[in-house]
């Protein structure tokens, strides 16, 4: 009788043993990749030049995602937050800030964060 209770123990344990080591080879499930903002590229900030106007930068770039009164700056930003399963492993963020002095850009801040 006592190696009933026994074995009805170490068969409990051993089989929550394998239950558990057998839930994590379960495929995940599919999670969408989500995108926010302006995906503003390297050769986009290349053409980025101060003495540009507002016209102009909003040609180039496109509609800002902030846009406050002056003297705020433009805010252009980006994030990546991946899915799964994606190619892309990182998450990302890009924020460029373009400062204008009477519709005139005077300088910017660019940064990219893997």
């Amino acid at each position: 009788m006592n190696k009933i209770k026994t074995w009805g123990f170490s068969g409990a344990v051993i089989w929550l043993a394998v239950t558990l080591a057998s839930c994590s080879s379960l495929p995940r499930p599919y999670k969408l990749a989500i995108e926010q903002g302006n995906d503003i590229t390297q050769q986009q900030v290349a053409k980025l030049k101060p003495g540009m106007n507002k016209g102009q930068v909003s040609y180039l770039l496109g509609t800002p995602l902030l846009q406050r009164s002056a003297p705020s700056p433009w805010i252009y930003l980006y994030t990546f937050q991946p899915g799964y399963p994606t190619q892309h492993k990182v998450p990302m963020r890009q924020q460029l800030n373009i400062y204008f002095n009477q519709d005139i850009v005077s300088h910017f801040e660019w940064s990219e964060v893997k």
